[in-house]
């Protein structure tokens, strides 16, 4: 048997059409055509090196012209199969069609694979634990810090608006000082207001005594 190089399978920005083996060695596996033009055959120097007894050196070529893919046979020993039917020359290719090498028999895709996604590593959710009290801090320092800003700024506010309500101080009024005035403290006593009425006798006379009755 004959040693495989196999072409990368994996599909990326770069790749524009890809040959799927269906049947054969390389069943299984996808190649990428990522340039154009693109050899297949026994020989090493091709782009695709088939295990194929029955493939010839130099057996086939893709193409690529005006936003098409063309397969052309090299005069290849043994020839070559197109959806069952034996290429001659070179024909278009489409989506889905069969060509058979010997004993390989690849599948054509026009579309490129998806790249293939990668799973999220277990670990990772741990270390995103270990940073949320950090963040937890940097979050509260930076609301603490807009706390106080805004009280600072509402505090001055404040007093502008006291300030403004209030206006210019009045001017304060100078009152004259007056003399101070001593009054007398000697006051003549009145003398008393006559009544005009007669005083009171204070003797009375004594009552006659009887004799005690029998």
């Amino acid at each position: 048997m004959l040693p495989q190089l196999a072409v990368a399978p994996v599909a990326g920005p770069g790749v524009r059409a890809q040959l799927r083996a269906e049947q054969g060695p390389l069943a299984g596996q996808t190649f990428a055509i990522s340039h154009s033009p693109f050899a297949l055959g026994r020989s090493p120097e091709n782009d695709l090196v088939l295990p194929e007894p029955l493939a010839s050196r130099q057996h086939v070529r893709l193409e690529a012209r005006a936003g098409r893919w063309y397969v052309i046979d090299l005069d290849s020993a043994n020839g070559t199969l197109l959806n069952r039917q034996r290429l001659s020359g070179e024909m278009a290719l489409n989506a889905g069609d069969l060509m058979a090498i010997g004993d390989t028999v690849f599948a054509f895709d026009a579309a490129p694979a998806r790249p293939a996604v990668v799973p999220p590593v277990a670990r990772a959710r741990p270390a995103a634990r270990r940073s949320s009290p950090l963040a937890a801090i940097v979050i509260g320092v930076v609301l603490i810090a807009l706390v106080v800003a805004a009280v600072l700024f509402l505090g001055g506010s404040m007093r502008r608006t006291a300030d403004d309500a209030t206006g210019p101080a009045l001017p304060t009024l100078q009152l004259p000082v007056l003399p101070s005035v001593t009054l007398p403290t000697g006051i003549p006593s009145l003398p008393p207001i006559p009544t005009g009425l007669p005083s009171l006798p204070t003797g009375l006379p004594s009552l006659p005594t009887f004799p005690p009755l029998r």
